[in-house]
């Protein structure tokens, strides 16, 4: 199964993302490499996903309380529940096909950036957040504690922070009672390390066809 996911991811790499490059995001500070809107959606619920990009070439960094040490990179992810839009977002993930060293995960928790140019909405911090090496995922939880939710006039700001050469497209999932995936920013290692790694599975899919 996670050779077939190196194999789209590396598809998704070369053709994938490119209609949302030229996206407008609502403005978090810093100066972002990249930037995209996706939007995720299932039966009564759907989230806007502004994704943000960010490396040491960054001239600035959004005013998170931290900076970036060398060959990290930090992905930043603004949440944004649809307005028309009856049910709320519970959990928001994005996979690490790679598993590329994460070093710090969290939101902004003082709320210091409010995005200039967005005016919906309160603020929703998650109930829990991690990073977990076994699963892949660096995943926040909006669900666990009273009115803990990602509400349709709602927003968050979440983060982490990857010890990487690049940014590629791989799996980012909204879930409330059924899930959405589509393709978001995460971090990759350098080009030839990914040629390798989708020739490689290409090899393993193919044995594993001759052996059946």
């Amino acid at each position: 199964m996670r050779s077939l996911t190196v194999v789209l991811v590396v598809i998704g790499i070369m053709f994938g993302g490119v209609s949302s490059v030229f996206a407008v995001n609502p403005d978090i500070g810093g100066a972002a490499i990249h930037t995209e809107e996706d939007y995720f959606s299932y039966g009564d619920w759907g989230l806007t996903v502004y994704s943000y990009v960010y490396d040491s070439t960054s001239a600035t960094l959004p005013d998170l309380g931290f900076s970036l040490g060398s060959g990290e990179m930090l992905f930043a992810y603004m949440l944004d529940g649809d307005n028309a839009a009856i049910d709320s977002v519970e959990y928001f993930s994005v996979y690490n096909t790679y598993d590329l060293p994460v070093s710090d995960v969290g939101y902004d928790a003082s709320h210091n950036i409010v995005p200039a140019g967005y005016a919906a909405g309160d603020y929703q911090d998650p109930v829990n957040y991690q990073y977990s090496g076994f699963t892949l995922t660096t995943s926040y939880n909006f669900t666990g504690s009273y009115m803990a939710s990602i509400e349709p006039d709602e927003w968050t700001l979440v983060y982490y922070v990857a010890l990487a050469d690049g940014w590629g497209p791989d799996v980012g999932t909204v879930a409330a009672g059924g899930a959405d995936e589509q393709f978001v920013p995460a971090p990759t290692p350098e080009p030839t390390t990914i040629c390798m790694l989708g020739l490689g599975a290409f090899a393993l899919l193919r044995k594993r066809r001759r052996m059946a």
